[in-house]
């Protein structure tokens, strides 16, 4: 009898405690609406799906902020499938070791010259991204594509 009543106190306690945690998610989820309490909500999930996704999301908020060390952090709990297309595209690094290797060409071709282009203006650097499509646009000057970009890039030949 004594056992009985010792498993239903363990039992009710637990269910108090799951409750307790529950009201303090649903109470920090409508007063916090900011999205990165939304992923670490999302990142405590007992569910290992919504677990895994709340990361993903973190990572994406920090990596779209600038804040590289703090992905760098979180990408050990993820899948880099789910991650590397973002990091090479738009990682600083990742972005210059992209341009050093175009850079290193001997014969560069016209499409080296746009992708330059277009590394450069991923990573902020407009004068040199124009740069690259005049070298583009000198090699051909009748494909639209690139006379688009030249026009596009004008007014910051002039910083």
């Amino acid at each position: 009898m004594m056992k009985l009543q010792l498993k239903w106190i363990i039992q009710i306690s637990l269910i108090i405690g799951l409750l307790a945690i529950l009201v303090f998610n649903i109470f920090n989820a409508v007063k916090y609406k900011d999205p990165l309490n939304k992923y670490k909500l999302m990142g405590s999930s007992i569910s290992r799906g919504d677990s895994y996704f709340g990361r993903l999301q973190m990572w994406y908020y920090f990596a779209k902020l600038g804040d590289w060390q703090t992905a760098t952090k979180l990408e050990q709990k993820l899948e880099q499938i789910d991650y590397l297309d973002y990091k090479i595209n738009h990682q600083p690094e990742m972005l210059q070791k992209q341009i050093d290797t175009i850079t290193a060409f001997k014969d560069k071709t016209i499409n080296d010259y746009i992708e330059l282009a277009k590394l450069y203006a991923q990573k902020g650097d407009n004068k040199s991204a124009f740069d690259a499509i005049k070298k583009a646009y000198t090699l051909d000057p009748i494909r639209t594509d690139i006379e688009k970009l030249y026009f596009t890039f004008l007014p910051f030949s002039r910083q």
